[in-house]
């Protein structure tokens, strides 16, 4: 089985999750430099510190916003271990080794992987658009096929309204 890399990078993907962090972000910012602004101007009643604070925050807010657009956003395995990286800000990716899996459970908008030790570890496919979820859960349940890992496809209920 040859390894597979589905990149996450596309803009069309990331835009709304992008500027849900930018407008948090935003807002924790202009919420600091209030307090801060406020502080100052009591503690010292200078002009200068709001202008400074301000062009400080704001130079911390052009940093924030270039780090989470620059992120990496990706899924690959091979055969050895499962890696991907979904955070805008944490750097680091995570990695599920396939020697330590004994059944995969393909849901709807997840991937569930259940350990030896009897945990589970479950990526959230949900911010993702579908076409995308279909081609990472294919991927994933081949390579687990590969693997001889059971890959089960979660059963949807459909509920009748009365």
């Amino acid at each position: 089985m040859e390894a597979f890399y589905i990149d996450l990078n596309e803009m069309t993907n990331k835009k709304t999750k992008l500027y849900k962090i930018w407008a948090f972000g935003a807002i924790v910012f202009l919420v600091l430099a209030i307090v801060s602004v406020a502080f100052f101007q009591k503690r010292f009643g200078k002009a200068e510190w709001p202008i400074v604070i301000m062009a400080v925050y704001f130079a911390l807010y052009v940093y924030y916003a270039w780090i989470t657009y620059k992120a990496k956003l990706y899924i690959k395995s091979d055969e050895y271990a499962l890696e991907y990286s979904f955070g805008m800000l944490k750097r680091t990716s995570e990695a599920i080794i396939w020697d330590t899996i004994v059944k995969v459970k393909l849901g709807p908008t997840y991937i569930a992987f259940y350990k030896r030790s009897g945990k589970r570890k479950v990526i959230r496919l949900g911010w993702l658009p579908y076409a995308k979820v279909v081609e990472i859960k294919d991927s994933i349940c081949k390579m687990s096929e590969f693997k001889s890992i059971p890959c089960e496809r979660a059963e949807y209920q459909h509920f009748e309204s009365k």
